[in-house]
């Protein structure tokens, strides 16, 4: 079998100048310890405690603000999964 005339598609300009991958930040025990402390206290603190937290545990603000809002969402979860299993599997 011959192959003739075959065009390659070719490489999008925004592939080749797109950003690295962010790493996946790794808390290290104190951090966790830490916001666990804190979110027990507060489940949403204010940007300026955000932003203490985070030079305080020299992490990124983002960072800080994700770990917040993921925290909430999966005791949503939870207590959506909870009350699921009380009354059981909806027909």
């Amino acid at each position: 079998m011959e192959i003739v005339n075959c065009v390659l598609p070719k490489k999008k300009a925004s592939m080749r100048l797109s950003k690295p991958k962010r790493r996946t930040t790794k808390f290290t025990e104190v951090q966790k310890k830490a916001l666990n402390a804190i979110f027990e206290v507060t489940e949403k603190p204010s940007r300026e405690t955000i932003q203490m937290i985070s030079e305080h545990l020299q992490l990124e603000f983002k960072t800080v603000l994700n770990y917040f809002n993921r925290n909430r969402q999966r005791q949503l979860d939870l207590q959506r999964q909870q009350i699921q299993f009380q009354v059981g599997p909806m027909l």
